[in-house]
């Protein structure tokens, strides 16, 4: 097969806007783990920490139970409770203080002193007996502005090849200034027009900001205690 002269020249065109693509989002991909290698060595395995915060990190000891996976709000509460606390099995909880809503009767909270739970030992048939039952007022403080709130703070910041990373802890706190879990961003300003788009829409705003969601941990169910 003979292959045209004109041919030649497209294919080689196609070949080089090709390889220029390429080796451009290699660029973008090469800058973005860059920061990210930055950020690791401000914030080693993504963990909060004290020195990352600037202040002391007092971890919550009482969490909200909100929703129970495989459990409907008019279940009993023990069973609720039985449900929620089986899905750690795996990985185990720490003690602290659960607290529950359900609707077998009406709407009603309820707390339980938990005393935690060893991977593998997890899967528990509670007493109703073991929760006391508690105020919608008390309830709305674990879950509910200005019970808590979201605090975010800027951990790192760089400038690589002509875009500004910033990398942010959104912390969700109680009133105290407990910490119930948190997550780590990074956002920087689109590259490109595909970028754009793409932020744009997420944005809500119409901003061109990327943002790029890297971790997130609740700290109370792993660290309380």
């Amino acid at each position: 097969m003979i292959v045209k002269p004109h041919l030649i020249k497209v294919y080689a065109i196609l070949l080089m806007v090709a390889i220029g693509v390429g080796l451009y989002i290699h660029s973008l991909r090469s800058d973005f783990n860059q920061f990210i290698a930055m950020l690791e060595r401000v914030m080693p395995g993504y963990n909060l920490s004290s020195e990352v915060i600037g202040r002391e990190l007092i971890v919550a000891s009482t969490f909200a139970v909100e929703h129970v996976s495989g459990s409907e709000y008019r279940d009993p509460i023990n069973s609720r409770a039985t449900s929620f606390v089986s899905q750690y099995d795996g990985s185990g909880l720490p003690p602290l203080t659960l607290l529950f809503v359900t609707r077998e009767s009406g709407l009603e909270y309820w707390e339980i002193e938990f005393q935690g739970c060893s991977p593998g030992e997890c899967d528990i048939d509670f007493d109703r007996e073991q929760f006391e039952q508690i105020d919608e007022f008390t309830w709305a403080s674990f879950t509910r502005p200005p019970g808590r709130y979201v605090e975010t703070e800027l951990i790192l910041e760089e400038e690589i090849n002509g875009t500004q990373y910033r990398a942010f802890i959104n912390l969700l706190l109680l009133e105290g200034g407990e910490v119930i879990d948190y997550s780590v961003v990074v956002s920087f300003e689109a590259r490109n027009l595909v970028e754009s788009f793409i932020a744009r829409i997420a944005d809500g705003n119409g901003r061109p900001i990327v943002h790029s969601h890297i971790v997130t941990r609740n700290l109370a169910l792993e660290f309380a205690g």
